[in-house]
């Protein structure tokens, strides 16, 4: 049981993030003097009914992109509902957050706010019952603390680099790695391989925005057999066994709809092609939740797998509701070669 905590002082300020964009960083200190701090990071790429980022849109301070507003929100209207009063539990708190801004989008105080405050309370919760903070959510869960499979951007396409490539992220996923030292060296080793392969293929190796490579690659099939064999030069097995490839569709159903098209006949350019297609739609990104053929394979079929989250701040809590059981992202691997589609519930689904 998390122990009961009063907030004595909350303070906003901004910083920059990792792409020199203003953002925010929350300091939060509980009465009994625990002292934390949590920085809200933000995406490039947002779905349609993504949660509302506030921005100042005052072009004389970072081309408008500044979040002064969002912290005038924290350091007014926030710390003057939440302190002095004693929450049972993070989640009390964020309820009370919820409640303060009182829409479905977190679009009054803004979700860069809301967030900004959300998980300095999570580490203060950790810090006053004596935990780390990777401790404390396995804790409130009841299930033992385990390490994600680490996932490396290797290739960037869609609003993260400039080409024509439809999918935005690319990862290698070390599943079937005995460690973490091991899921590191195998993550290094593919891709020091797949940047050597680039460069023999006379293609760029500079990096998009999110740190993979940005080739000149119109199809994500090639850059997926690209990876493959990178995978498979230095010693590794290309799939769940070994190395598997997490990659993320279109962020919108009108973008997959045009990949979708371009690789079937018109004719079949609907949600029961997509599986047979070996493609899903990312649902939390785009808020389009009409593709729940692809996921109506048989449950024994599934077996336990981390779930590699996409993005933060997240989408509005009703759509969470909404999308419970659909598709998040796609894993590709080969054993032979497949699909597998992560669902939320944390199972691996075959999608053939």
């Amino acid at each position: 049981m998390s122990k009961r905590f009063q907030v004595s002082n909350l303070h906003a300020v901004e910083i920059l993030d990792s792409r020199a964009r203003p953002t925010l960083a929350v300091t939060l200190t509980t009465t009994d003097g625990t002292r934390v701090r949590a920085c809200v990071p933000a995406g490039v790429s947002t779905g349609t009914r993504e949660a509302v980022e506030l921005r100042d849109s005052d072009q004389t301070r970072y081309n408008g992109q500044g979040v002064l507003t969002a912290i005038g929100h924290i350091n007014g209207e926030i710390v003057q509902a939440l302190t002095g009063r004693t929450f049972a539990s993070a989640a009390e708190l964020d309820r009370a957050l919820l409640g303060l801004d009182g829409t479905e989008t977190k679009s009054r105080l803004g979700t860069n706010a809301v967030i900004g405050v959300s998980p300095a309370v999570i580490r203060a919760e950790a810090a006053l019952a004596g935990r780390e903070l990777w401790q404390h959510p396995a804790q409130i869960a009841g299930t033992t603390p385990r390490l994600p499979v680490p996932h490396f951007h290797v290739v960037n396409g869609g609003a993260h680099a400039v080409n024509n490539l439809d999918f935005q992220e690319f990862m290698p996923a070390p599943l079937g790695a005995p460690s973490l030292p091991e899921a590191l060296r195998a993550e290094t080793e593919v891709y020091a391989r797949l940047k050597a392969r680039l460069a023999a293929l006379g293609q760029p190796t500079g990096l998009g925005d999110e740190g993979g490579f940005a080739p000149a690659i119109d199809r994500p099939e090639d850059v997926l057999k690209l990876i493959v064999d990178a995978i498979t030069d230095v010693g590794y097995t290309a799939g769940r066994d070994g190395v598997a490839i997490w990659t993320q569709p279109p962020a919108s159903s009108a973008a997959l709809t045009a990949f979708i098209t371009s690789r079937v006949p018109p004719s079949r350019a609907t949600s029961s092609s997509i599986a047979p297609a070996c493609y899903a739609v990312d649902t939390r990104s785009s808020g389009d939740y009409s593709c729940r053929q692809v996921h109506r394979v048989p449950a024994s079929r599934g077996e336990r797998a981390p779930v590699p989250g996409a993005h933060w701040p997240p989408r509005s809590s009703p759509n969470h509701e909404d999308a419970s059981g659909r598709c998040s992202h796609v894993c590709w691997s080969r054993r032979p070669l497949r699909w597998h589609s992560f669902l939320r519930g944390r199972r691996l689904r075959s999608v053939e």
